[in-house]
């Protein structure tokens, strides 16, 4: 994962999803995903109406285990008490829109790509709860003054809504 890199030093810094309030991290809050169930066209009658119990009996493509994908979608089933067996494991969100849009079962994606497939009628969006989910970037707080980490942060900075937290204070220039 991209968090057990960056603490082991493997990577500097990466994006996940999700906080882990990690005190040897310092994290930092970019934006919200909006996450929704999608199916096949073909489905749409099959699933307009149907219930968590109900669609979990029904074929999924799920992303490969450990991914932060995966992680947010077991969150999802445990928090309508629910179990699924996927028929088909990907190991990205772009093949498994893919394999959704050819038939293969249901999906969980974000709502920007699901609204463009359904627009172009590939997917139809299940009308159930939705996931909201959180965005961060991150790096090691031993790597704050690495000048690669302040580099990454202010070029973040320009084009991020959330700017000034994130370029470190060590960072910043003086005030004249």
């Amino acid at each position: 994962s991209i968090r057990q890199g960056i603490l082991t030093g493997e990577i500097n810094a990466g994006f996940y999803v999700s906080c882990t309030n990690e005190a040897n991290l310092r994290e930092y809050e970019i934006g919200q995903r909006e996450l929704v169930v999608v199916a096949p066209q073909s489905w749409r009658e099959r699933v307009a109406t149907a219930t968590w119990p109900e669609l979990a009996k029904l074929p999924w493509v799920m992303t490969t285990t450990g991914s932060a994908h995966s992680e947010i979608t077991a969150q999802l089933f445990r928090s309508h008490n629910i179990t699924i067996r996927p028929a088909l494991e990907v190991n990205t969100e772009r093949l498994l829109r893919a394999m959704v849009s050819q038939g293969v079962g249901l999906g969980f994606t974000r709502r920007e790509f699901a609204e463009a497939e359904q627009a172009r009628g590939a997917f139809f969006i299940v009308p159930i709860s939705v996931h909201r989910t959180t965005m961060h970037f991150a790096y090691a707080r031993s790597a704050e003054t690495d000048p690669l980490i302040q580099i990454l942060s202010r070029g973040l900075a320009t084009v991020l809504p959330v700017a000034e937290r994130l370029i470190p204070s060590t960072a910043k220039p003086a005030e004249k």
